[in-house]
């Protein structure tokens, strides 16, 4: 079971280092001990990281004192200067701030991360209704046949269709339930379906309610890295105004599926889905791929020719055409295995991860 660990410091960047090469479930981090004061019972953390730096004025003594009333149950370790050196306090440990991160984490005891050789595919849109989810369903099933273990999470929080895709039960543990629970591990909520892809689900009732932020994307894409050697993102379209997918594209995926339809009025979107991609950096990672599904009789070289006008005509270009299939697997939760699929997924495989 991870351990639950809350940090108290004004520096997030520190927490998210030791994240980096420690497994634990991070349950917030706290500017400062009066915050701590309003919320430390909610969050019900079994490990306590305090930056003595933020302690308003307290002393060591005092920050025992009252972090012992508040949490009698969980472990405290203080970060200090020279000066606390040798200071014993009763139920809290003290260790040195300036401890370099390998170090730290190994003295509060936190497992290693496993080495990541997983690889993390985002699929966005600016627009919803062009193929995004089908084509991220399409690029799964290719992996899963060919042998990979794959997780697509849904984040696509505004319009959940995964689970209706896969013909997932209606009570299905989502996101939100993960969110919610305060022992088990994100694996008790990820479903495997019929069809070989295990899902982590959105939520499906308007009631369920996921805040998305940064800090969700890092510790939930972290954790599925090391159990599947795929994680397909199927993010929203509000590619700019979603936290989880700037997260994504910024920092975790290796591959970024840029989805457009033929449709002529998709064409504007799809322009400033490319312009927000190349604003976030990624556009060296972009895979573009022009979903027929509606049979529009548009031309792809109408997307070409908006990529060429923003100098990304460089990028590769993948069609998936109108097929029947693909309404069919639609009913029976079984993507399709399109030979225009497996083109896009080779090509993915055979590029550095």
């Amino acid at each position: 079971m991870s351990e639950r660990v809350t940090f108290v410091t004004t520096d997030p960047s520190w927490p998210a280092r030791l994240a980096e090469q420690f497994h634990f479930l991070s349950t917030g981090t706290l500017p400062d001990l009066y915050t701590a004061a309003q919320v430390l019972s909610t969050l019900r953390p079994s490990l306590v990281v305090v930056d003595d730096r933020v302690a308003n004025g307290m002393g060591p003594a005092e920050i025992s004192h009252r972090l012992r009333q508040w949490l009698p149950h969980s472990r405290v370790v203080l970060l200090s200067g020279p000066a606390t050196a040798g200071m014993q306090l009763p139920g809290v440990a003290i260790l040195p701030r300036d401890l370099p991160i390998a170090e730290l984490g190994q003295a509060l005891g936190l497992p290693q991360r496993a080495v990541l050789r997983s690889r993390v595919i985002a699929v966005v849109a600016m627009k919803g209704g062009v193929g995004k989810t089908t084509v991220a369903l399409l690029v799964a099933a290719q992996l899963v046949r060919r042998g990979g273990r794959v997780v697509l999470w849904d984040c696509d929080f505004p319009q959940a269709l995964i689970h209706q895709a896969l013909r997932l039960p209606p009570d299905a543990p989502t996101i939100w339930d993960y969110l919610e629970a305060v022992d088990r591990p994100l694996a008790a909520f990820v479903l495997r379906a019929s069809c070989g892809i295990h899902v982590l689900p959105a939520p499906a009732r308007p009631d369920q309610i996921v805040i998305p932020d940064e800090r969700l994307a890092r510790e939930v894409v972290r954790e599925l890295r090391e159990q599947f050697e795929y994680v397909v993102l199927d993010n929203d379209a509000e590619l700019q105004k979603n936290p989880i997918v700037v997260t994504a594209v910024q920092e975790l995926a290796d591959h970024i599926l840029a989805v457009t339809d033929l449709e002529y009025f998709s064409l504007e979107s799809f322009r400033r889905l490319m312009v927000a991609l190349a604003g976030l950096g990624a556009a060296d990672r972009v895979v573009v791929v022009a979903n027929d599904g509606r049979r529009s009789g548009e031309r792809p070289e109408e997307i070409r020719r908006v990529l060429k006008e923003l100098g990304l005509a460089h990028l590769p270009f993948f069609s998936i055409p109108y097929s029947p299939a693909v309404r069919q697997g639609q009913r029976n939760g079984e993507p399709p295995l399109l030979k225009e699929a497996d083109a896009l997924v080779a090509a993915l495989l055979e590029g550095k991860p």
